[in-house]
């Protein structure tokens, strides 16, 4: 069951990589 520790990892790290893509184009737009 190690697996699914590791599935919510990759999601949590997926999770955090759409919310900084978001700020950065919101930060790009500003401009």
């Amino acid at each position: 069951m190690k697996d699914i520790g590791i599935l919510d990892k990759l999601i949590d790290e997926l999770a955090k990589g759409k919310e900084m893509e978001r700020v950065l184009r919101a930060g790009l737009r500003r401009n």
